[in-house]
Order: C-alpha cells, then sequence, then structure tokens
C-alpha cells in the first residue's frame, strides 16, 4: 500500500523521464520497495492473464451458444453475449484495481501522519555517537531500506544505551513499512520503558494512527484515552478531529 501508487504509475508508464529515473534508483536501494514493486507486477502480470483467458472462455461459450443456442440466450444477438463477456471481464478488472489502493478512511490517518511525521527523528538521532544507529536513523528519516533498518533496530540488545529512545524510531519504521500491528506493540514498549520522555506524546500519537489503520479499535481507544486524560496534549487537537473526520465518514 505504501509504494502502490508511484509503482502503478511506473508499470502503466506514467512517470515522465526524471521520475522514472528516480524510481529506477530507489529500486536498486531500497528493499521493501524492490519487494513491493515484484510481487505488484507479478500481480498485474496475473490479472492480464486472467482477464485474457476469462475473455477467451465467454468467446468459447458463446460460440458454443451461437451453435446451441439455450432457451436464456436464444434471442440474444452474437454481439451482445460478446459484449457481456467484455463487461464480466472489466467488472472483474475493476474489482482487482480496488484491492490493494487506500481507502478514504487510510487516507485520513496517512494524511495525518504525515503532517507530523513526515521526515520526523527521535533525540536519538542527533544525541546518540553510536555512528551506524546514526546510519540507519537517517534511513529512517528518509524512508529507505526499512526492512534493513527493521532489522537493526531489532539487534539492539537491552542493554544499549538509547535502547528504550530507539523502541519509538522502530515503531516509526514499521509504521512506514506497513506494518502497522508491529508499530502499535512497539508503541506501547516505549511508553513502558520511558514513559516520561518528552517524546512520549509521539509514541501516544503513533500508537494511536497504527492502531488505526491496523482497524485496532481496542488500541486505539486505549491511547485516545492516555492522550485524553494528560492536560495540554500537544496532538490531542489532532486525535479529536480525526476522529471526528473517521466518524463522519463511516456516517
Amino acid at each position: 500500500m505504501k509504494y502502490f501508487e508511484r509503482i502503478e504509475k511506473y508499470l502503466n508508464e506514467e512517470m515522465t523521464p526524471e521520475e522514472k529515473v528516480a524510481f529506477q534508483r530507489d529500486l536498486k536501494q531500497d528493499e521493501a520497495l524492490k519487494t513491493a514493486f515484484l510481487i505488484q507486477k507479478a500481480e498485474s502480470e496475473a490479472i492480464e492473464r486472467m482477464a485474457l483467458e476469462h475473455l477467451r472462455g465467454r468467446l468459447r461459450e458463446v460460440r458454443k451458444t451461437s451453435a446451441k443456442p439455450s432457451p436464456n440466450i436464444r434471442r440474444l444477438p452474437r454481439w451482445a453475449a460478446v459484449a457481456a463477456g467484455v463487461l464480466v471481464v472489466l467488472g472483474c478488472l475493476w474489482v482487482w484495481s480496488q484491492m490493494g489502493q487506500p481507502n478514504a478512511r487510510e487516507k485520513l490517518v496517512e494524511r495525518a501522519f504525515q503532517k507530523t511525521f513526515a521526515g520526523f527523528s527521535t533525540s536519538v538521532r542527533s544525541l546518540s555517537t553510536d555512528t551506524e544507529l546514526q546510519k540507519h536513523l537517517t534511513l529512517l528519516e528518509n524512508g529507505d531500506r526499512l526492512s534493513e533498518v527493521i532489522a537493526f533496530l531489532q539487534s539492539l540488545p537491552p542493554e544499549h544505551p538509547a535502547f528504550a529512545r530507539t523502541r519509538l524510531d522502530l515503531a516509526l519504521a514499521y509504521y512506514k513499512n506497513g506494518q502497522f500491528e508491529n508499530s502499535v506493540r512497539q508503541c506501547s514498549e516505549y511508553l513502558k520503558l520511558a514513559p516520561e520522555n518528552y517524546e512520549a506524546p509521539y509514541a501516544e500519537y503513533l500508537g494511536f494512527l497504527a492502531a488505526t489503520r491496523a482497524g485496532n479499535e481496542v488500541e486505539a481507544n486505549a491511547f485516545w484515552e492516555r492522550i485524553r486524560k494528560k492536560p495540554n496534549h500537544p496532538f490531542f487537537n489532532n486525535v479529536s478531529e480525526l476522529r471526528a473526520q473517521l466518524t463522519k465518514q463511516s456516517d
């Protein structure tokens, strides 16, 4: 979902030359993008094959019924039968095209996420002297090679001086990689390890967004309660407005 529109634009040859060069460069560097591209490309090819096979099957049926018309379509002209077959195929293609695309609710949450967390980096990014950690947090900030970032942050031992604070970075990496339930868990883990850290409100807000994207209403409500009960929470208005928009979208 994270890469869907960009990949679709590339597959449909709708990119400008500059966009195409940038996409091909990212394809070599970002394993998550490469994996998503290969899956989406294979799905597109499979859909095309299925559509062609379905159309061929419908045409074969039309030929048979033209020779031996059934009671149901005895009076149906051949061109109409072919047209009906084409409509069936187009209907199938439309259904397939909608799969994997973000719906209106998901777009609302994603817009809220981008507003706060696009290019966001935690304090670890500027304070840590661990060069390897700095390297991976830079990748995270840019949204690059997220699978590699996740693997690195997972490998940090509990005794690492930045372990607790990097649980928020890991939650952010999971979210950007579309692993929303894992993001929820890491937000909760961060709040257990560093509940008084000044970045805790970010973990609560990210946890709410991730739980909402995951369709986990229990966790989303739990994060909302944490936010609602804190006077002057920096993201109270954000969550209130988003909840109102989501409720309106559901009506």
